[in-house]
């Protein structure tokens, strides 16, 4: 999907060099939010961003912003089947 985003210059350098980067970085501060107020898991968070859920877990440990895994968090991620079925 593109989303198209009129902003000020000095706006858009405050997020990045790019429109590459300037999206990316965008998406990781509303998926950041999103997560620190507890309306999506660990493992949507990996999803929305497209990552693995290492990978999800160092992106907010770097953020200083990962929570313990909860009952509700494992329930939300059985629902979106983040666990491979053996």
């Amino acid at each position: 999907m593109v989303i198209s985003l009129d902003i000020s210059e000095s706006a858009a350098k405050h997020f990045g060099d790019t429109p590459e980067v300037i999206g990316r970085n965008l998406l990781l501060k509303a998926a950041l939010e999103d997560y620190r107020e507890g309306h999506i898991s660990e493992g949507r968070f990996a999803e929305i961003l497209g990552v693995s859920r290492w990978e999800a877990q160092d992106i907010l440990d770097q953020h200083g912003a990962r929570r313990g895994y909860t009952l509700e968090m494992l329930e939300e991620d059985r629902r979106n089947q983040v666990f491979d079925s053996q």
